[in-house]
Parts: C-alpha cells; structure tokens; sequence
C-alpha cells in the first residue's frame, strides 16, 4: 500500500511564501525594539483582521479547516513579511523579528476567532 502526501494549493503558497522571503530576511539589518511595543497592537490586530477575512472568504468556497489554515497563516504571515521588507529596504529602519512574531500571533488568532465560530 502506498501512502502519498497530498499538498494543494494553500500549502503550496505557504512554501512559495517562505522561500520567497525568508532567504532575504537574514541579511536585513534588524531593529531593537520592544516584545510590546504600541506597535505591536497594530500588528497583532490587522494580521488577526486580515486571516479571519482569508479564513472567511476561504470557507466560503468551501475549503475546510485543514485547507483553510496554511492560507490564511500564509497570506497574513506573507503580508507581515513584505511589510518588514518594506520597513528595511524602503524605510531603512530595519527587520523586526519582533513585529513577524505579533504578525503570527494574530494570524493565529483570527484564524482561530472565525473558524471556531461557523
């Protein structure tokens, strides 16, 4: 019997996502900040916005939790990660590993917030 590891899209956009950005990540110049920052509301609450809306509009075409999961972690995770980018190579103020954390965090808890309510 042969068992294969099935991987659709969702997950194929969370690969794609972190050999896109990640790579780069390494040699940005970080920024010291805080673990709880103002910011860091603003990042943990639109990432969560962001993944209940993925996670939303991704239920609504029928994907379930296990497909629905990695595209809303990704999306959100992807979105923080370009904002990062932007902020050490447009801004020039640096990566904050700090803020990608929060990014997650809230990815999380959007997630969690709109399946665990249908």
């Amino acid at each position: 019997m042969r068992t294969e590891l099935e991987c659709k899209w969702p997950c194929r956009l969370v690969v794609v996502v972190l050999i896109l950005g990640l790579p780069g990540c390494a040699t940005m110049r970080t920024v010291e900040d805080s673990w709880f920052g103002r910011d860091k509301v603003y990042h943990f609450g639109i990432s969560a916005a962001i993944s209940g809306v993925v996670t939303a509009a991704a239920h609504s075409q029928g994907l379930e939790g296990s497909q629905s999961f990695p595209l809303a972690v990704g999306v959100t995770v992807g979105v923080g990660a370009g904002k990062e980018t932007y902020d050490a190579k447009v801004k020039e103020t640096g990566w904050s590993w700090k803020d990608l954390f929060w990014d997650a965090v809230g990815a999380l808890a959007g997630y969690g917030l709109v399946a665990g309510s249908e």
